[in-house]
């Protein structure tokens, strides 16, 4: 996610900052808090055992003010970010952060590391996440090839 969000700003040049904030865990009062509400309320009524089944669970659980909308997706729609841009960044951050314990990231057009913070008030950590590779011109992107592919998650995915 720290990889797309650099390239948004780095490479694509989509933004002049980022600053993105991880909310503290069942302290939002946002509006899809309620529509998780929803969904959750026609799942303990509801036996879903297919993905049509989750489909059509999902677009029936909101009538008003309008029914939610279903995107069904397939695996050609899914692109490889990380093995696009992985070349580019370090496997380790310098210095080493722990991505679950920063509550704000915050990424500039003008400066080639992020900065974190630890806490929602305090002091900026400066983050280096980049190698010294020159960064692309623009994205090459490939669709990921679910046959080939390493789906396993490791602790380096900044």
């Amino acid at each position: 996610m720290v990889y797309f969000l650099y390239c948004l700003v780095h490479i694509l040049g989509s933004f002049n900052s980022i600053k993105y904030v991880f909310p503290i865990r069942g302290h939002t009062y946002l509006p899809n808090d309620q529509d998780f509400s929803l969904i959750g309320k026609k799942i303990k009524k509801w036996t879903a055992e297919t993905p049509d089944d989750w489909n059509d669970l999902m677009e029936e659980a909101r009538i008003h003010p309008s029914p939610f909308i279903v995107e069904k997706i397939t695996h050609d729609m899914f692109f490889n970010i990380k093995k696009a841009v992985g070349p580019y960044f370090l496997r380790q951050t310098k210095p080493a952060m722990k991505l679950k314990d920063v509550r704000m990231i915050k990424i500039q057009k003008d400066v080639p590391f992020v900065y974190v913070r630890y806490h929602f008030t305090g002091p900026w950590h400066r983050i280096m996440i980049r190698n010294k590779r020159k960064l692309p011109e623009e994205l090459q992107l490939n669709r990921i090839d679910v046959d080939n592919e390493d789906n396993s998650s490791g602790t380096d995915d900044y």
